[in-house]
């Protein structure tokens, strides 16, 4: 962890090419009050978004945060309001509000990652394992209302979970789906070989 004792709260964040807010590498972090209104406005292909979200963070307090209408659209992924990422332990993500967002509410993914580093000419200059853990994450007393995308339904739930992830505790989540997307659902497994 490159970075401790970080607060990131009162932000709102609209119109960003890509994610709103990302908080990464960070031991003992508070992360509220923020918002994140039109994330992925370009839209940009091969490219994954989220509005809020944190990356390899131990100890963090997500809460009273807001995503919403996060776009998925030109060949973009993922889409969703909130993300929990590669190697978060202990958060506790609790009473945030996501909505309207293209992609779906919360997305969870990945144990392990390999973060590529390049140059100013985008040239690879560095290829490195993330290792991490993930575990002891609590989502609780949240609100996901009509979350979802009615022309690529793929990711249109409460929660996608993405590969090796363990030890996470859902409850008490207030879920309102849309009834004009089909094949919607409340959680979504994106691996074949995982347990939902």
């Amino acid at each position: 962890y490159e970075h401790k004792n970080v607060v990131c709260s009162f932000n709102k964040v609209v119109c960003a090419g890509g994610d709103a807010i990302v908080v990464s590498s960070v031991k003992n972090c508070v992360i509220e009050n923020n918002v994140s209104e039109y994330a992925n406005y370009l839209g940009r292909k091969n490219y994954w978004n989220a509005g809020i979200w944190v990356f390899n963070v131990n100890n963090c307090l997500f809460r009273f945060n807001e995503a919403r209408n996060t776009y998925m659209r030109k060949g973009s992924e993922d889409a969703q309001g909130f993300d929990l990422d590669n190697c978060c332990r202990n958060v506790v993500f609790c009473n945030n509000y996501s909505h309207h967002n293209e992609g779906g509410g919360l997305l969870m993914c990945n144990n392990r990652t390999v973060v590529k580093k390049y140059d100013k000419n985008e040239n690879l200059v560095e290829e490195k394992k993330t290792n991490g853990k993930w575990g002891r994450n609590y989502v609780f007393n949240n609100v996901f209302a009509y979350n979802g995308n009615k022309r690529d339904s793929r990711r249109s739930a409460f929660v996608t979970i993405a590969r090796e992830i363990r030890n996470v505790l859902l409850k008490n989540n207030l879920v309102v789906a849309d009834y004009g997307i089909k094949n919607q659902s409340l959680a979504e497994t994106e691996d074949k070989s995982q347990y939902c």
